[in-house]
Formats: structure tokens, C-alpha cells, sequence
């Protein structure tokens, strides 16, 4: 038990520090009927996320029923609105650009929204993608710098379903890019600005170049 002490202070002073980093995005975010900047905010709140540089994004349901994205400092000194959804929209994915200059989104399962700080907002449908009415986007990745994005796309539904990846410009006007299609391929992280990894549900992991159609160079898992 003696030596067990000085361990059991350690753990206490941990647990005190966790609790207290909790409390403090708390009483950092809006309460529920609160007020932001004089504008009334309401329940439910989901999808918080946080930025590289201590900012929160966050959806509420608005009085009306439609949903506002919000942004906001840490100290809560700060919080607006950049984007808003229709009653009952599909939103899923929102993610911070690796800058903490925009918010990413998918509204709908088709489409990829991004709203900058100020705002301004760029929507990449998948439009003519596959052929496939079933398609979605089933997951996203943020280039280093935020100026490219890249997305699993998925095509049907069950065991059956087939996912590659395309990549576009984050910029008014860009069109998605096919870089696989091969049915099976999954996009990771990327490694700088012209290349990522990628997986696929047979355990092959590799790394896949912008440079034209299935540019993939495996590197591990099964051949």
C-alpha cells in the first residue's frame, strides 16, 4: 500500500486535470435557450469539433427547425454562424480544414460543403459520378494545406457495395477527379499535396498518386 501511494496521487492529479479540460469546453460552448452574440441559440447541439488553432464548430437547431453551423473561440468570447440547413437535412463528416480556416460537411450524402469563416461557401456535388443512383460519400480527407480534398465514394448497398476515390480542388467551380477504379479502394491521409494512402477491405494499404487513373503502389498487406 506504501508504494501504491505516491502512484494514486499521480492518477488523482490526472483525473483533475481531465475534468477540468471538460468543464472548460463546457462553459465555452452556448447552454441550451442561452444567447450568442444576442442571438437566441437552441437545443440540440451535435457534432462538435475542434480546430488546429482552439476554435469549436458545432450544428444547433434553430426555433424555426433548421440547423445553423456555428463557430466559436474556446473562451467563448466569440461565436457566430456561418452556414445553415434545411429542416430535417442529412448532415454528417463536419470537419475543421487543416488550417482551422474553413468547416467541411456532407449535406445529403452527395454532396461536400465547405464554409469559410466569413461565410463564403463552395459545393462539390458528386453530380455524374459512377452510375449508381445509390451513391454516397462515405468518408473525406483534407490535403496538408486544405487546398485539395480527397473522398471515398460508395456505390450500392450490402457486401456488394464498390468505393473508389476522387479528388477535387477546394475552389468555386472544381469537379471531382477520378483517381481509382478499381472498386475497392478507400482514401487515407495524404502525404503532401500530390499523393495519399489509401486501403482496400482485402488489407492492402499503399500510397496513391494524383498523377493520373490507379497510380497505386502497395506497400503492405496482401498482394
Amino acid at each position: 500500500v506504501t508504494r501504491l501511494r505516491p502512484l494514486l496521487q499521480y492518477a488523482l492529479a490526472a483525473v483533475l486535470v481531465v475534468v477540468s479540460s471538460v468543464v472548460a469546453l463546457a462553459v465555452s460552448l452556448p447552454r441550451d435557450g442561452a444567447t450568442a452574440g444576442g442571438i437566441p441559440t437552441a437545443a440540440p447541439r451535435r457534432d462538435v469539433e475542434l480546430s488546429p488553432i482552439a476554435r469549436v464548430a458545432y450544428w444547433r437547431e434553430a426555433p424555426s427547425g433548421e440547423w445553423q453551423l456555428w463557430v466559436g473561440d474556446l473562451d467563448g468570447r466569440r461565436r457566430w454562424t456561418v452556414a445553415t440547413a434545411a429542416p430535417g437535412a442529412e448532415l454528417a463528416l463536419t470537419r475543421w480544414a487543416p488550417r482551422g480556416d474553413a468547416v467541411g460537411y456532407v449535406e445529403g450524402a452527395t454532396r461536400l460543403v465547405v464554409v469559410r469563416l466569413d461565410g463564403t461557401r463552395i459545393e462539390l456535388s458528386l453530380g455524374g459520378i459512377g452510375t449508381d443512383e445509390r451513391k454516397r460519400i462515405r468518408s473525406y480527407q483534407w490535403s496538408p494545406l486544405g487546398a485539395s480534398i480527397a473522398v471515398t465514394v460508395e456505390e450500392g448497398i450490402g457486401r456488394g457495395a464498390r468505393t473508389d476515390v476522387f479528388v477535387a480542388r477546394v475552389e468555386p467551380g472544381a469537379a471531382w477527379r477520378r483517381l481509382t477504379s478499381l472498386a475497392d479502394v478507400l482514401a487515407g491521409p495524404w502525404i503532401g499535396e500530390e499523393a495519399l494512402l489509401f486501403e482496400t477491405r482485402g488489407g492492402v494499404v499503399g500510397t496513391l498518386e494524383l498523377t493520373g487513373l490507379d497510380r497505386l503502389r502497395p506497400i503492405a498487406g496482401a498482394s
